[in-house]
């Protein structure tokens, strides 16, 4: 359904203004970072490992994130006044911005770690179906612009409130107490995983920002177009490891916990390589078919962006594991060499090369991610021999 919306959204609003929304979504994006940095992982994990209260857990990261999402939310509104954006542009953010006070109120963890998957789930539908159905009806062109970060923020608000109305009736007021030291504790953990998530996030969409301060909003477009169908793609390993997430956290090794690390990446290695393969073929007949053919300067990067894709399948299935087993350093580290080599190429090759550049970055960054979870998991294997 978000698919659906996105495409809708591309074909009404036009080449810029789609760029537009691609532009404000990756700057929030690095904001909401900063408001929940690694929570949902280090929530999951805590509440499959069983020990810690439930309680404390839901009560110590709603502390936590409602100080980092009031700062989050300021320090936006002081970049959209501060940056030469246009006055649609500038409320489109703060519009999104508002997004980051509804994040404390996230307890998706709590559901995943207890394996109640069907309640994520139903919250995703529901705050999928309701952005879609307000789209269709309320934006019909770029005159609209605005409309389209505030029927997110509803729909995001909407999705909430049954997860909200269960936690209150299992956990009572009552029963939520701020105990400094679970606090620290969860914040000790997060560190190093909200650190990779930003990391992470710079060779997500750090390219999207360059090419909105160095090029066109029609490139952000075009390239926002491509990189929404390779989001798509790689939206199904980031979900494998949700699923998974609890029965690797668990702690202990035996033949069942290898049978499941080895079923997990046996899963995604042999889902990412026909994904990549048939996108390089295919990437214009893909990207012209289901934007346009305004969109069609991004063909190129649509394929480079393929063999990403494959890139990412492989690297989810070997870094991420670090995560549930408490190795959030080694991780961090892992990031971190693709995160530098993102930044680095982006500031050398979107200057010249635009949309293309953009995804040659990505896929360096990739490739770098690779290497050192390769090199990582290996130094693993030895250690414990």
């Amino acid at each position: 359904m978000g698919f659906v919306t996105t495409i809708f959204l591309a074909r009404v609003l036009g080449v810029e203004g789609f760029g537009f929304v691609g532009f404000v979504t990756a700057l929030y994006g690095y904001f909401a970072l900063f408001a929940n940095p690694g929570f949902e992982t280090v929530g999951t994990r805590e509440i499959a490992k069983g020990k810690m209260l439930p309680a404390d857990i839901i009560s110590s990261l709603f502390v936590l994130r409602s100080g980092l999402a009031i700062g989050a939310f300021c320090i936006l509104a002081v970049v959209a006044f501060v940056s030469p954006f246009s006055s649609v542009v500038r409320m489109m953010v703060l519009i999104q911005g508002c997004n980051l006070l509804v994040i404390p109120f996230m307890f998706q963890f709590f559901f995943r770690g207890s394996k109640d998957m069907a309640a994520v789930a139903y919250s995703r539908i529901v705050q999928s179906f309701s952005y879609m159905v307000l789209i269709f009806l309320l934006v019909s062109s770029e005159a609209d612009l605005v409309r389209v970060p505030l029927i997110f923020l509803g729909a995001n608000a909407l999705s909430l409130l049954p997860l909200n109305a269960r936690i209150v009736r299992e956990f009572p007021l009552r029963s939520f107490r701020i105990d400094r030291g679970a606090i620290m504790d969860i914040a000790r953990h997060t560190l190093h995983v909200g650190g990779a998530a930003i990391l992470v996030q710079i060779y997500v969409s750090f390219d999207t920002i360059m090419l909105g301060y160095m090029r066109t909003a029609q490139e952000v477009g075009v390239y926002t177009a491509a990189y929404k169908i390779i989001a798509v793609l790689t939206l199904l390993p980031v979900l494998v490891f949700q699923a998974y997430l609890p029965e690797l956290s668990k702690p202990g090794k035996d033949e069942t916990a290898d049978h499941t690390l080895t079923r997990y990446q046996t899963l995604l290695v042999a889902s990412g390589i026909p994904v990549g393969l048939v996108g390089i073929v295919f990437a214009r007949v893909i990207l012209v078919g289901i934007f346009g053919d305004a969109f069609e300067s991004g063909v190129l990067s649509l394929q480079i962006l393929f063999v990403t894709t494959t890139i990412i399948y492989i690297n989810i299935a070997l870094a991420n594991p670090l995560l549930a087993w408490g190795m959030e350093k080694e991780y961090l580290f892992i990031v971190g060499a693709g995160a530098i080599v993102n930044i680095f190429l982006n500031v050398a090759l979107i200057p010249t090369y635009g949309i293309a550049g953009a995804a040659s970055s990505t896929l360096a960054a990739e490739m770098t991610v690779l290497f050192a979870a390769f090199y990582r998991r290996r130094c693993l294997k030895k250690a414990q021999a």
